[in-house]
């Protein structure tokens, strides 16, 4: 509960002491005594406006005793989830004013508060990081407040969010605060900075990710292309632009306030799906989009009132990105439709806003495909089961090509992305279409004896019904189309869907719609190259936190996402298979986890987007012994000579991540006078998952195993073989005569934390590969199976 009683009461016996100032709110709005407007400036005439809708951010002063130290409660509250108490008054005193609609507001509770819970991530249950799922104290204020302003600023904060990039919205915000300063509006503050509002939209976005806002814009686009057949969805029917985030702050509550004497004029369509569930849907009013080929379309309101606001539909601006050039001017006008106040470009200095409108993740292809070839309609056309096919067939096909690579000449295994995993994301995905499996493996076949099985992607045939639609559609033009590019990055937002463990809980997640997000990954090689395609230990992992975060995840935000584990946004989080306390031959490092929650500190309640390894800290320990051979000959027995003692992991907090530091503590037998040495190391999850990647499973063998615990029996070595301590492998060299073998054992056997060490180590040889055994091979087989390949190499057991 985070409700600020004494504040409320304040505010209510406020309210109770301006009666007649209540009373005037209901009556007209004010008007121009003088009769001539053009003697007013704008900015007096919007003072004056607004200076009649009752202030709602009014800060309550003396305050003592109980109710200061709620209010610095409250405020550390904020502040740990990323928020700002300052920020969140200052925010509320502008969407505050405008009131939500009851059948908005109900849904968005409703989903917002439906899952809520801590959640732990570690097998540790004593780790102090888990995972917030639901609302935290911007939400739960909002909702449990007697004051609505506070849950209007959020649901209008959540949409915006939702379409828009957070870093370019923030700045609208701040800026668009700033002229209504500059412009002496009632009750405008200096702009609060930028990283404040920032943070503000962050915690709104982590905290109400549950409200899907495309039903409602995807409910606004097939009202309109049913009566615009030849309508298709652009990203610029998304974008609002700077000056109309600018006017709406304003304007849009003005007209709510006084229906019959206040209306609203937007000169084009740019923006409209967003202003339209903005003004709409969140604030009951009407709507008339007017000019539209097909009709003037009207949004009613549950009162039926006149059309509130007005867009024109500009048909000189109906091609794709024009609207960047032309910012559209946004009109106050009175009963008599005369202009009160203009709002364009020359108002705000501000670059064009980002889109970043998301989808869930159930249904994406669905949506992208049914916008792409401009059908509303449940049925499954042939053009639809037809790119589906494409899609499904080019998703096998990039798995088939793709291969893990410790360099860029050096392949360690081929992926290890199945079939079925391909299935189970394109059934998720594509929901509500069919995925035909004859069709697609009838394609392959045609594929594979034409061209290979491992052909370019645009290399590729359409499947009839596509090609028959796009040949009618583009007939004048040849070679590779726009949508071919889509098709594919669509392919690969498949083959990264399937890399996540647990895909089918994964249908309420928010993702960028925008495939382009995609094309610094592995696409552009499967695209043009034929045969195997290398990629690395991020070709998975950035792919996806650039379609949770956005593009900027590898650019403008380089900094803190450099060694980060863990990334959040929009309520949920992936984190690296590597994280946890597990044996590494249990753990597929082309695996990606995903739940749903915001990294948080147990025991204070401190949220953050991101969890990094510390940067720069020293691996090991200078008394760490070097590597020691111990078995030389016929035979050895496999046991762990490096055992950790003790695992710990700290963290600690900075302003945009946990940081975190594993450390391990190793008690090693140097050689058999039980001579051991005890040594500290220093370990970071993106190292291990390096690690990882660069080193190959032993394949099953039909050999009864042992106890991973147990000491084990004398067991065969042989000539080319040696064994011996394993952490210290990092640093030999070619000529280095100490160990000639081709094999090398490293001891480690029934110790999963030592594995994770040697594992590690071993993996940045530039001399040997790297081999780890698993529970279904035995220690004999594992040496056999290193002997199979050419090369020198370092056997984990």
């Amino acid at each position: 509960m985070y409700i600020i009683q004494p504040i409320e009461d304040a505010v209510n016996a406020y309210f109770k002491t301006s009666d007649k100032a209540a009373t005037n709110l209901n009556q007209t709005p004010p008007v121009c005594i003088l009769g001539n407007m053009s003697r007013m400036t704008s900015n007096f005439q919007l003072s004056l406006e607004l200076s009649n809708i009752f202030p709602i951010g009014s800060i309550v002063r003396h305050l003592s005793g109980s109710a200061y130290e709620q209010i610095m409660s409250f405020a550390r509250e904020l502040r740990k989830s990323g928020s700002d108490l300052l920020v969140e008054e200052d925010l509320a005193a502008i969407f505050g004013r405008a009131r939500i609609t009851r059948e908005v507001e109900d849904v968005f509770k409703k989903d917002v508060l439906r899952d809520t819970a801590i959640v732990p991530i570690h097998e540790d249950s004593n780790s102090s990081l888990v995972l917030s799922v639901g609302s935290g104290p911007t939400v739960n204020r909002a909702i449990t407040s007697k004051d609505r302003f506070y849950i209007s600023t959020v649901i209008q904060l959540s949409l915006l969010g939702w379409v828009h990039g957070r870093a370019s919205l923030a700045s609208a915000i701040t800026e668009s605060m700033r002229r209504r300063y500059e412009l002496n509006v009632e009750g405008a503050t200096t702009d609060p900075s930028y990283e404040g509002v920032m943070g503000t939209l962050e915690a709104c976005s982590s905290q109400t990710s549950s409200m899907n806002w495309n039903d409602y814009l995807q409910f606004v686009e097939n009202r309109i292309q049913r009566t615009y057949p030849a309508y298709q969805h652009q990203e610029d029917y998304i974008i609002l632009a700077p000056s109309t985030i600018l006017a709406s702050m304003d304007y849009l509550c003005m007209v709510q306030k006084w229906p019959e004497s206040r209306k609203m004029t937007i000169s084009s369509q740019r923006g409209l799906l967003t202003l339209i569930v903005w003004a709409h849907h969140l604030l009951g009013l009407s709507i008339l989009i007017k000019g539209i080929p097909g009709g003037d379309i009207h949004f009613l309101n549950a009162e039926k009132r006149s059309p509130q606001l007005i867009i024109i539909w500009s048909l000189e601006r109906d091609t794709p990105h024009l609207f960047q050039k032309d910012t559209p001017n946004v009109c106050l006008l009175d009963s008599e439709m005369e202009v009160i106040l203009r709002t364009s470009s020359e108002d705000i200095e501000l670059r064009e806003l980002d889109a970043c409108e998301r989808l869930t993740l159930g249904k994406f292809g669905t949506v992208l495909l049914r916008r792409e070839f401009s059908t509303t309609s449940s049925d499954e056309s042939p053009v639809l089961l037809s790119a589906v096919q494409l899609v499904m067939a080019m998703a096998i096909i990039i798995v088939k090509k793709l291969g893990r690579s410790k360099d860029p000449s050096k392949t360690v295994a081929p992926s290890s992305i199945e079939h079925w995993q391909i299935f189970e994301a394109g059934s998720l995905i594509f929901d509500g279409l069919r995925i035909d499996s004859k069709a697609i493996d009838s394609y392959l076949d045609l594929v594979a004896n034409t061209l290979s099985d491992k052909p370019s992607l645009e290399s590729l045939p359409l499947p009839r019904a596509l090609d028959a639609y796009l040949k009618k559609r583009h007939p004048n033009q040849t070679g590779l189309l726009p949508v071919n590019l889509r098709l594919m990055r669509l392919a690969s937002v498949v083959v990264v869907m399937a890399s996540v463990s647990g895909i089918g809980g994964c249908a309420d997640l928010p993702i960028l719609a925008n495939l382009n997000v995609n094309q610094r990954s592995f696409v552009s090689s499967v695209q043009e190259k034929e045969g195997t395609i290398l990629y690395d230990p991020a070709g998975l992992w950035q792919p996806f936190c650039r379609m949770l975060v956005g593009p900027h995840f590898t650019t403008e935000d380089s900094a803190m996402n450099e060694n980060s584990f863990m990334v959040s946004d929009f309520g949920w989080t992936v984190y690296l298979p590597s994280f946890g306390d597990h044996d590494p031959a249990s753990t597929n490092p082309e695996r990606l986890f995903v739940r749903k929650g915001v990294p948080t500190n147990r025991k204070t309640g401190e949220r953050k987007l991101r969890v990094r390894d510390i940067a720069n800290l020293a691996d090991f320990d200078e008394m760490m012994p070097c590597r020691h051979i111990t078995d030389r000959g016929m035979t050895y027995v496999p046991r762990c000579l490096s055992r950790v003692i003790q695992r710990t992991e700290y963290y600690g907090s900075r302003q945009n991540a946990f940081h975190l530091d594993i450390a391990f503590k190793v008690e090693e037998l140097v050689d058999r006078e039980d001579d051991r040495k005890t040594f500290d190391l220093h370990m970071s999850y993106c190292k291990l998952h390096y690690g990882l990647w660069n080193t190959m499973l032993t394949p099953p063998c039909p050999h009864p195993k042992t106890d991973e615990s147990s000491q084990c029996a004398v067991t065969k070595l042989g000539p080319g073989v040696a064994a011996g301590t394993g952490l210290d492998w990092k640093e030999e060299g070619e000529v280095d005569g100490e160990v000639p073998e081709n094999v090398c054992v490293l001891l480690v056997r029934g110790d999963r934390r030592s594995r994770w060490l040697a594992v590690q180590n071993a993996a940045h040889s530039d001399v040997r590969s790297t081999m780890l055994r698993t529970p279904d091979c035995c220690d004999d087989c594992a040496v056999e199976a290193a002997l199979a390949y050419p090369g020198k190499w370092a056997v984990i057991l």
